[in-house]
């Protein structure tokens, strides 16, 4: 079994510092095992600072994985924002290969009122072009191997959006010869099917259809991401914490400094109420199966869910 992974999407919220070199020391301190750097405004970091981030990270000894931007749509018709799109997973890659990233996902496209099979055709187009980007002398002389890394594309949250489970599944076995990978996000899974896919079964379904196309091994070292969700007939609206109050959090072992007032301001928006989401169920499934690889806790109380997580699992 390949060791699962768990960590925060993001600086933790207790870090000295906003920057990805004092979110990786804060993870190390933690004991967890994983952030995920956001570039979801823009890949903004210098190929210099990546560099100082893997050294952080070989020092700290965890896993970081990359979130592309916002702005990507493989499936649009205006050139600017087609050709934009792939410049911004590219340049994701790239300077996350320096920064000693595994695994880059992203939301790869919407489907603007137009049929599923024309979008799916225009993304397994796009990814195409991406992998034909790689054989530029700017790529082949990365100090990595960028074919290494996992480009997965994301699970989407709305149903407007382009990356329901089946989709990336086929995705990724027409793409195989690129080592096409997907991040299963568990929390817009339930989203996006309102509620429908909740609990064991529906959980173990999901991962059993990938083991199914894309065999035992492509679990070995799955993207994921995990969170409590809020969401109506369109699919996500926003995440929520796992637990209800602090004094749950502090029944279950969880009593950083900080709790109180983060958990405070999330009760006043609104983001502290059950979803109903069965993530206890999650993480069993996970267990049973073996799945190994990088659980990115998007909460909005990042680490004190993650270490909920992680000590959850550990349990198990």
């Amino acid at each position: 079994m390949t060791k699962l992974n768990i960590g925060v999407g993001g600086v933790p919220l207790t870090s000295e510092k906003n920057n990805s070199i004092s979110g990786i020391e804060r993870v190390k301190e933690l004991n967890l095992d994983l952030m995920e750097i956001e570039f979801v405004h823009g890949v903004k970091m210098t190929e210099e600072s990546a560099k100082k981030v893997n050294e952080a990270r070989k020092s700290a000894e965890i896993e970081l994985t990359i979130h592309g931007p916002y702005y990507i749509n493989l499936a649009s018709d205006d050139n600017r924002k087609f050709y934009g799109s792939i410049k911004y997973i590219t340049d994701s890659i790239y300077i996350g290969g320096l920064c000693g990233a595994r695994s880059v996902t992203f939301h790869p496209a919407f489907y603007q009122k137009k049929e599923k099979g024309e979008v799916y055709s225009q993304v397994k187009s796009a990814f195409e072009k991406i992998f034909k980007e790689f054989e530029k002398d700017k790529f082949k002389d990365h100090p990595v191997n960028l074919r290494e890394i996992c480009i997965a594309p994301e699970l989407t949250g709305k149903p407007t959006q382009f990356g329901d489970i089946e989709e990336l599944v086929k995705l990724a076995d027409e793409l195989k010869e690129f080592n096409l990978k997907l991040c299963i996000d568990f929390a817009h899974k339930y989203a996006r099917s309102n509620g429908e896919f909740n609990g064991y079964e529906k959980f173990d379904e999901i991962l059993s259809l990938v083991e199914k196309y894309l065999g035992k091994e492509f679990l070995n070292q799955l993207h994921m991401h995990v969170s409590a969700i809020n969401y109506g007939d369109k699919g996500e609206k926003n995440h929520l914490t796992f637990l209800q109050s602090v004094e749950e959090y502090n029944s279950e072992g969880i009593m950083i400094e900080g709790l109180d007032s983060e958990f405070k301001k999330l009760e006043e928006k609104g983001k502290t109420f059950d979803s109903g989401f069965k993530w206890r169920e999650l993480l069993q499934v996970l267990k049973d199966k073996k799945v190994g690889g990088f659980l990115v806790c998007e909460s909005p109380i990042l680490e004190y869910d993650a270490l909920l997580l992680k000590q959850t699992y550990d349990n198990l």
